[in-house]
């Protein structure tokens, strides 16, 4: 894992690469302090503990693995921490409201309108101390391209909700709180178009040529019904069916999840299990389709979680081990 995720960090600039190389570096550290090797608990000696045999009295909660509750601490005062962070960070880029400010930004989302108009994620940092922020743009151009790196002047002003949709709640999950919009006086001062594709842009352009087909060859609903359920896209989508769809309990069918990777993978495995396919090259195509899918899916928070457990569960099969879905 700390390999390969090197490797594909370094060559592909792949951030969810760089998460996979420090679960392998970690991996190595805690397997040498627990005196693990792949699972085998008898070939080196331990550093530490065995987490199997470990116990603690703790006031309160009485005796409970050593590990674990190492674990559950780490885990709420990393969490407290974190929390502190974000709070201290969206409070500085809500004071750039209403400021005249220079964003320099890379667009890693796009969105055209039939109307013409565009609508930009703009991932950088704010030249006036130097604040990293994401910012949408949403203006009448849409020669941009993902990948594309703007330097954009103007006032951002904050996300608020209307009667309709509460955007404001809905931006703060994807932590974006300003907004360069028509209404706003914005200009964008320089364009630096992505000199080299990556996989990721090529996978996007990919995603938004088939959108644009898919919306031209079939009726206005149909279409962004058809995007919504393949990528997650539903910006096409008019409210009035949107909010049928969430009355009626059923639109989870427009959100792509942790649960479409898990049927791909799922459906590999069968194949693979009928036709007596090897681990390995049963591994590398599971990997291979899922990455392809989570880049062509967003990229989603649960899509991502999804992946990196398939990854745990289907590597154990290489070292002869047997995964277990509930641990």
């Amino acid at each position: 894992l700390l390999i390969g995720g090197l490797i594909l960090y370094f060559v592909k600039r792949s951030q969810l690469a760089g998460i996979i190389a420090f679960a392998g570096f970690f991996s190595a550290i805690f397997g040498l302090l627990f005196g693990s090797f792949f699972g085998f608990e008898d070939i080196i000696p331990t550093l530490w503990l065995k987490p199997q045999k470990a116990m603690s009295d703790l006031p309160f909660l009485g005796r409970l693995n050593t590990v674990f509750a190492i674990a559950v601490a780490f885990g709420m005062i990393l969490m407290l921490f974190i929390m502190v962070v974000n709070v201290l960070s969206h409070i500085k880029q809500k004071d750039f409201a209403g400021l005249e400010i220079i964003f320099t930004g890379q667009i890693i989302e796009k969105t055209v309108y039939s109307s013409g108009n565009a609508d930009y994620l703009l991932k950088g940092r704010i030249d006036r101390g130097d604040t990293p922020a994401k910012i949408e743009l949403f203006i009448d151009d849409d020669s941009f391209s993902y990948g594309d790196v703007l330097t954009i002047s103007g006032r951002p002003e904050r996300i608020e909700s209307s009667y309709l949709f509460d955007s404001e709640a809905y931006a703060r999950s994807k932590n974006l709180f300003l907004c360069f919009d028509l209404d706003t006086e914005t200009e964008v001062l320089e364009v630096h178009p992505l000199e080299k594709q990556t996989l990721f842009s090529i996978i996007y352009n990919w995603r938004m040529r088939m959108t644009e087909r898919i919306q031209a060859h079939m009726p206005e609903d149909t279409g962004a019904m058809l995007t919504g359920m393949l990528f997650g896209d539903k910006t096409e989508l008019r409210h009035s069916v949107k909010t049928s769809l969430y009355r009626t309990g059923i639109g989870h069918t427009l959100a792509v999840s942790g649960l479409h990777l898990d049927f791909l993978a799922m459906c590999i495995s069968l194949l693979f299990s009928k036709f007596k396919g090897g681990r390995i090259s049963k591994f590398v195509i599971i990997m291979l389709l899922c990455s392809l899918f989570m880049i062509c899916a967003g990229g989603t928070v649960s899509v991502q979680r999804a992946f990196i457990m398939i990854l745990i569960s289907q590597s154990a099969k290489l070292f002869f081990r047997e995964a277990n879905a509930f641990n």
